[in-house]
């Protein structure tokens, strides 16, 4: 959740392997920037545990966006209460900062497979927006997060797909709908806004040939200064990244998808890009029109 406003140097191996703690701050180095940790609270996990969690997160997102997306950021744990890893909060402004829960019940295992640092990490790649879109930042998230914990390795193809075959319908128009702009219920800001996104990368991958992909339009934003720590309207945010890829994808996509309920057939959608579920699995067909497109959103040629 965002509010308004490659390569670690951290010595996990010198850290503590067993022991709690309380009100810890130590600096992780990931890319080129700087993860200013803070911890309040007793950890219910080792620091070795959480510091890989935060620098494997990191990674993931420096991965997919070539870099890390701030030199500096705050990430703020509070540690000890209900749960395992709990709410998040990106804020950002001139030294953006992102809190996030850990509660008592959080496990090696429960961080390993985490996904909600990996959401939060992403809101700083994006414009700190001045119209009413959460979806496009809230929807980016949704959708990069496991694209990025995929390169990182802490989750597999087949889990990234199920849950996008899961999840997007959940973020499809319902009578009355006017469109993503101004939306404010939560399957259109976080599945719908997804969809948005995977659709713009099938988009860009398709009239590319496969040369451009996602990354890259979000690459080209950052290269212009679009990060959270500064604002911009969503439709210059749009206008960077199309003119970088040397197509008109975003904008049509957004008069198609944002100001209208649009039209997407999803079933289509997943039979050209030959990706669907079968007795609780996902099956792919590799002579499916876009199965070519399909395997480079997953970094992968096998899936």
């Amino acid at each position: 959740m965002k509010t308004r406003t490659l390569v670690t140097t951290l010595a996990l191996s010198a850290l503590a392997s067993t022991t709690n703690a309380a009100d810890i701050q130590r600096p992780v180095h990931v890319a080129g920037s700087t993860i200013d940790v803070s911890v309040s609270g007793t950890l219910p996990v080792s620091e070795a545990a959480l510091f890989r969690w935060v620098e494997t997160s990191a990674r993931g997102v420096a991965e997919y966006l070539g870099r890390y997306p701030v030199p500096r950021v705050r990430l703020m744990v509070r540690a000890g209460g209900r749960g395992a890893v709990g709410h998040g909060v990106t804020f950002g402004g001139r030294s953006p900062s992102i809190r996030i829960a850990v509660g008592r019940d959080a496990t090696e295992q429960t961080l390993r497979t985490d996904w909600v640092l990996t959401h939060e990490m992403t809101h700083l790649g994006f414009p700190d927006l001045t119209s009413d879109d959460d979806w496009a930042e809230e929807g980016l998230a949704t959708y990069v997060e496991p694209l990025a914990r995929l390169r990182a390795g802490t989750v597999s193809a087949d889990k990234m797909w199920a849950d996008l075959l899961e999840g997007i319908p959940k973020g499809l128009p319902q009578a009355g709908d006017r469109g993503l702009h101004r939306t404010s219920e939560w399957g259109r800001t976080y599945w719908g806004g997804a969809l948005f996104w995977l659709l713009a990368d099938v988009e860009i991958r398709e009239k590319s040939q496969g040369r451009r992909g996602l990354p890259d339009a979000l690459r080209a934003i950052l290269d212009a200064g679009g990060d959270i720590r500064n604002r911009w309207t969503l439709a210059r945010t749009l206008a960077v990244a199309d003119r970088a890829l040397g197509q008109t994808t975003l904008g049509s996509l957004y008069a198609r998808l944002g100001t209208a309920p649009g039209n997407v057939d999803l079933a289509d959608l997943w039979r050209r890009l030959g990706v669907h579920r079968e007795r609780g699995r996902v099956v792919y067909d590799d002579d499916a029109p876009l199965a070519a497109v399909r395997r480079p959103i997953t970094g992968s040629s096998g899936r």
